[in-house]
């Protein structure tokens, strides 16, 4: 192979990869879609030491659009008293509790696993979420969690929630 081929094999290597990037930026699969969407949930709720009430109440806005009107959040192995939250304006309100109390808070969604439906308007997504809360030193908790979605008007929203299993805590008091 000479160098005048191999050049052009090498440019139309770069140009196929440059399309398939810019079309999968364009258009990202579903897969894709719910991936990042949860990601923004995580940065939106988590909140560093010193955030302003004012920007905390900003954000709680932001937080609801990310859940159906009649998500369900089924709280096992959390605590003994777990109950079921069946509606996103108490959930919104826990939220806003939560988020006035805990002076930071991290939450990061890790390895997620999406199965879609066939008609790619509903997905099953486990994952395992970490929760970071620095009024305890470096504590964390890690929990593996199965979060349904729903597609609607072209975005996809949490309409179920599971928690499966407490994988574990790192320098937290027992307050769950």
């Amino acid at each position: 192979m000479n160098k005048k081929n191999f050049s052009t094999i090498f440019l139309l290597f770069l140009l196929g990869a440059t399309i398939w990037f810019c079309w999968d930026m364009m258009f990202p699969s579903e897969t894709r879609q719910i991936t990042k969407r949860l990601n923004k949930l995580a940065k939106t709720v988590s909140f560093s030491k010193g955030t302003s009430d004012l920007v905390k109440v900003a954000t709680n806005e932001l937080i609801r659009e990310y859940f159906s009107t009649n998500v369900v959040i089924e709280l096992k192995n959390i605590h003994p008293q777990g109950e079921n939250i069946t509606d996103r304006g108490i959930l919104m309100n826990l939220i806003a509790l939560a988020r006035t109390y805990l002076e930071d808070l991290n939450i990061q969604f890790e390895d997620p696993v999406i199965e879609l439906s066939p008609d790619k308007t509903h997905a099953i997504m486990e994952v395992m979420v970490r929760i970071s809360i620095n009024e305890f030193g470096d504590g964390h908790i890690y929990q593996l969690m199965q979060i349904n979605w729903i597609k609607t008007d072209k975005k996809w929203k949490i309409e179920y929630v599971r928690t499966l299993k407490l994988l574990g805590r790192e320098n937290i008091p027992h307050l769950l």
